[in-house]
């Protein structure tokens, strides 16, 4: 499920590296239709698959959603094969039109296949062109409703109480066109007893919400200076990864800040143990967060963030709606 792309794939018989993950062989099904021989390309943060848009029925839980076009992949990169793990098969795209690749229908003055989204309103599977997306923490868990939760057509209210704050989402480089569910960002900030810290924003305007993002991604003069707000450094066992000495008492874990992302003119927190996370190897506690490139003039808000702020997407008013502590939630309208 990746709110940061917009374009449905399997895995086909075919495909040479996709082994031995579940693959699609259109043969067996007889609502199959290929629409297009024209190779397409989609590239990932990490990772990229190459094959066709071709349009099949779907089903989603207790919804079928027919016509839907799909790219079935025919190749994958080396990232990709070596990193799904057996756990997934594909991605379900759930991001806006402007991120829609491929040969498809003309929708919204962009040409590209409809996003799934799109597609349940055209075929009248749901009446409302909305979904949520709850993340759960239990990282063990074998129920899948502890490992999270995607609600179309609405929300799901088990999963917060209190009232939504909603946030306009804005479009990709300055223009119009919508494709990341992307905010105004007007704030970071390091919150601890006795002081608060504002960070630099650099060229940082804007808050991607991305469910295929592990953790929180950050250009490198922010990244830099909360690092070193933390005295943070490299953790010895994992490469890459930023890690800080795992807090012992109540004392050493209250003395940590919360990281405080001021979207829209609206405070979101995360606490120490929302964005620290325990390396067993080396003993330390790991960081959330990585690097992204500074071109992308936006920060990442990938699961470490939406692990705690339930997320409504609203693709009719464009909007992404939270709820707030004591159970968080957020909207986003588009």
């Amino acid at each position: 499920l990746d709110t940061g792309s917009s374009n449905l794939w399997v895995c086909a018989k075919t495909c040479p590296n996709c082994t031995p993950h579940s693959f699609f062989d259109p043969t067996t099904s007889k609502t199959f239709a290929k629409t297009s021989s024209t190779p397409v390309n989609l590239t990932y943060g990490t990772g990229s698959v190459v094959g066709t848009i071709d349009s099949d029925s779907f089903a989603f839980g207790t919804l079928t959603l027919p016509n839907q076009q799909f790219l079935l992949a025919t190749a994958e990169d080396t990232f990709l094969s070596n990193n799904m793990n057996h756990l997934w098969d594909g991605i379900l795209g759930m991001g806006l039109m402007g991120l829609s690749q491929g040969p498809g229908t003309l929708t919204q003055g962009t040409p590209g296949p409809l996003t799934p989204i799109l597609n349940m309103i055209a075929q009248n599977v749901v009446s409302v062109p909305v979904f949520s997306v709850w993340i759960g923490t239990s990282q063990g868990a074998t129920s899948a409703n502890a490992l999270g939760e995607l609600a179309v057509g609405g929300c799901d209210t088990a999963h917060f109480t209190g009232s939504v704050t909603c946030l306009p989402v804005v479009g990709m480089d300055d223009t119009s066109t919508l494709g990341f569910w992307q905010v105004p960002l007007t704030g970071v900030s390091l919150n601890a007893p006795g002081f608060k810290t504002s960070l630099p924003l650099g060229s940082a305007s804007t808050a991607i919400m991305d469910t295929g993002s592990t953790i929180i991604g950050l250009p490198f003069t922010l990244l830099n200076e909360l690092l070193s707000a933390l005295n943070a450094g490299l953790d010895p066992v994992q490469q890459g990864v930023f890690a800080i000495n795992c807090p012992t008492t109540v004392s050493q874990l209250a003395a940590l800040p919360n990281i405080t992302f001021t979207l829209s003119g609206v405070d979101f927190a995360l606490t120490p143990e929302d964005y620290l996370a325990q390396d067993t190897s080396s003993g330390l506690c790991i960081i959330q967060v990585n690097q992204i490139p500074d071109s992308q003039r936006g920060i990442i808000l990938g699961d470490t963030f939406l692990r705690k702020y339930y997320s409504i997407y609203d693709g009719e008013s464009v909007s992404l709606f939270y709820f707030l502590p004591p159970v968080p939630t957020y909207r986003i309208s588009a």
